[in-house]
């Protein structure tokens, strides 16, 4: 039954007491959880105290060492996990059988929200920048498996004419190249009515994020149409016409000291829809505020506690809640990829959308013929030759299978309050909510719980 007799702990497990008495382990390359009772408990740890483990030469708590062979608790006295995620990570980073886009169409949008980073000019993406689009991914279709689109802004929805026409021709493009197409959209949420949500459906959009940051009285205070006007109530009817009719709808709720204590009331608001969207808690970070001299954020050791509480109160409400912990990370993001990228109206190629509109952070840029010419410069170079295991504060994290190094940008930036690190804190309870618990764990016939 298993390829290997000798055994050794994995570098990535986890141990933690819970609040009722019985141990939980986890493991943050296998993402298995399981709970278990003291006497088990002592079991395990006996044996996952052992350097090596000789599984055939064992007289007692075989069954249970198998058990966590199966959940890689305990690996192959020869497997690398360091080597293993090394290699998973350039793979990744060189995949050529998907190609990602990112499509600003305009940098301009309806909201004057106080945290935003981006400078929203009156700047549309002119069709020659279109047509480059088009002409790169027409050359790079060929012998791809997936071709993934996303709209981003400023606010997409202000362009949805663009949206309709572009898709069309991408996805026809796909069909006839047998590649499967994806796409996705981040908008602010207010034209998102149903007619607009129909239109969406139909470009084969099957991911949309918004935000809400409160009830209408915090919301709209921080997220509002350029005039002033409050925002929350036409969002908020929106959702409850159009989620239902994505794949994913994400809620995107960022979180700092002016709204941490009115999210509960939030969800109060979104329980009817509870089964038709999944939320996301984040963290406002400070970069984010440059429009105001106060940062209202809170440093991750603030910060944690809060997410917590929102957690465990959104999970007993039935709420489901996108944390990420559920599969093997492969990089941190797709802008580590070497075939996902952002193009903005001025046809400049970025990384990571942070950077949108800012020509001397961009990467590289796509000129009419639809080539990317890449720059050489620091931040190319960056981009292209990252790796979390050059890291030592890496290799030895044990969440590292989580992240993959975390987020590049956050680390080039001089940001106060920086959530680089951010996945390695509460690792066991974002776990709980994210991956299945296993009732399941065999003892050789002991009763666990």
């Amino acid at each position: 039954m298993l390829e290997s007799d000798i055994f050794k702990p994995s570098r990535y497990n986890l141990i933690d007491e819970d609040e009722s008495g019985y141990y939980l382990l986890a493991n943050t390359f296998s993402r298995a959880l399981i709970r278990v009772n003291t006497a088990t408990f002592k079991k395990v740890k006996e044996i996952l105290d052992e350097p090596t483990i000789d599984i055939n030469s064992m007289n007692r708590n075989k069954i249970l060492a198998q058990s966590l062979v199966e959940n890689r608790f305990l690996i192959p006295g020869d497997f690398d996990e360091l080597e293993f995620l090394g290699n998973l990570y350039e793979k990744s980073r060189k995949w050529e059988k998907d190609l990602g886009v990112a499509i600003v169409l305009t940098l301009n949008c309806n909201f004057d929200c106080v945290y935003c980073y981006q400078d929203h000019l009156a700047l549309d993406m002119p069709k020659k920048v279109e047509d480059s689009i088009l002409k790169y991914v027409k050359r790079n279709l060929p012998g791809l498996e997936k071709l993934a689109i996303s709209w981003f802004g400023g606010e997409p929805t202000l362009r949805m004419e663009r949206i309709k026409n572009l898709s069309a021709i991408l996805m026809n493009s796909c069909e006839n190249n047998g590649c499967t197409y994806q796409s996705a959209i981040t908008t602010n949420g207010f034209l998102l009515t149903g007619a607009n949500a129909e239109i969406l459906k139909t470009c084969c959009i099957e991911n949309v994020q918004v935000t809400l940051d409160g009830p209408a009285a915090i919301h709209d205070q921080r997220r509002f149409l350029k005039s002033g006007k409050g925002t929350f109530d036409t969002i908020l009817d929106n959702v409850m016409t159009s989620a239902h009719l994505f794949e994913k709808f994400t809620l995107r709720i960022n979180i700092d000291r002016f709204n941490a204590n009115s999210i509960i009331q939030l969800l109060e608001i979104l329980e009817p829809i509870k089964n038709e969207v999944r939320l996301a808690f984040r963290p406002t970070q400070s970069y984010e505020f440059s429009k105001n001299s106060v940062h209202p954020t809170f440093s991750q050791s603030e910060y944690l506690p809060i997410e917590d509480r929102l957690i465990d109160e959104a999970s007993q409400r039935g709420f489901r809640i996108l944390i990420g912990y559920t599969g093997l990370s492969s990089t941190f993001c797709s802008a580590y990829r070497q075939n996902v990228f952002t193009v903005d109206p001025y046809g400049d190629v970025h990384r990571c959308p942070n950077v949108i509109g800012r020509r001397k952070d961009r990467y590289g840029f796509l000129n009419r013929e639809g080539v990317l010419i890449r720059n050489d410069n620091s931040i190319q170079r960056e981009w292209d030759t990252y790796t979390p295991l050059d890291t030592t504060e890496c290799r030895v994290c044990i969440a590292l299978p989580l992240c993959m190094g975390g987020c590049l940008w956050n680390s080039q930036s001089s940001k106060v309050n920086s959530y680089k690190c951010f996945p390695k804190y509460g690792i066991i309870k974002r776990m709980r909510v994210d991956c299945s618990l296993n009732t399941n764990l065999s003892t050789g016939g002991d009763n666990y719980e």
